[in-house]
Parts: C-alpha cells; sequence; structure tokens
C-alpha cells in the first residue's frame, strides 16, 4: 500500500509537474509576442484564429489589439 504524502511532499510534487509545463508555455509564449513567430495552426485549418468582433468574439478586448492583431495576419497571408 502507497505511504500518504506529508502536506510539504504534496507541494513539491505539484511543483516538479507543474514546472514544465509552465516553462515550456513561458518559451511559447515569448517566442509569440516578443519574437513574432506564427502560432502553429493545424493543417487543413482554413479558418482565421481572429473572431470578428460581434460574432462572438473575445468580450471587452480593445480595439486597437484587434486591430494589430488583424494588421499582423494580414501581412503574413501576403509572405
Amino acid at each position: 500500500m502507497a505511504r500518504k504524502l506529508s502536506p510539504d511532499g504534496r507541494r513539491i510534487r505539484a511543483i516538479i509537474i507543474s514546472a514544465p509545463f509552465l516553462v515550456a508555455s513561458s518559451i511559447l509564449l515569448y517566442k509569440r509576442l516578443v519574437l513574432g513567430e506564427e502560432q502553429r495552426r493545424l493543417p487543413g485549418s482554413s479558418r482565421s484564429a481572429l473572431p470578428v468582433p460581434g460574432d462572438g468574439g473575445p468580450e471587452g478586448m480593445p480595439q486597437d489589439v484587434l486591430k494589430r492583431i488583424r494588421e499582423a495576419e494580414d501581412e503574413s497571408r501576403r509572405r
């Protein structure tokens, strides 16, 4: 039968399990936001990742951010 972990042991286990996810997602966000790397898409996906405002888009997202995202997508399509 397995022994129960102490509260400190549970905290350490949670850190060991979650640390790789935190590091990997931080690296991906850095590449995307700072270095300008394009988001990966599934092959054959023809839909735009950017929702149209008023068409079920993200609530409360500033219009200038949406505009910059659209411009970046348009530029990447032209390449």
